[in-house]
């Protein structure tokens, strides 16, 4: 049995084409050998470059939502690694409020089943609106 491989490769040329890309085909052998070499074949992954400017907002993300996931442990009292708590509360569905009192109404309805003081909720939701503010 004949099987057929395709590969493309990319090389750039100073042409005004620019980037040319061209496809070869090669007839193998299906045999043990040629299939482990199939196998091992070549692995291809995209890097993205930020900018710093660009680098410095992801951190500022990432760090406000660790300290969101690690205030919603703490308010329903998650003690073990395997549990977790029944709330999901979407940074950028809150940033498209427009006003705070929204953003209140939009959080309190998400930690609607707390079981903790409503000065705790409170200050948990005021918390939350003050940390979005700063994204």
């Amino acid at each position: 049995m004949t099987t057929t491989t395709c590969y493309v490769t990319s090389r750039r040329t100073s042409d005004s084409a620019g980037d040319r890309t061209s496809v070869g085909f090669n007839e193998q052998q299906d045999n043990m050998a040629n299939y482990e070499e199939e196998d091992v074949e070549r692995k291809k992954y995209l890097t993205a470059k930020y900018g710093q400017h660009q680098m410095k907002l992801i951190r500022k993300r990432l760090a406000v939502e660790d300290w969101l996931d690690k205030q919603l442990i703490a308010l329903y009292d998650v003690t073990s690694d395997s549990a977790s708590y029944d709330c999901e509360i979407d940074l950028d569905d809150l940033l498209d409020l427009d006003e705070d009192n929204d953003r209140r109404k939009f959080v309190q309805d998400k930690v609607s089943n707390v079981r903790k003081s409503p000065e705790t909720i409170n200050k948990f939701i005021t918390d939350v609106i003050e940390k979005a503010k700063t994204l």
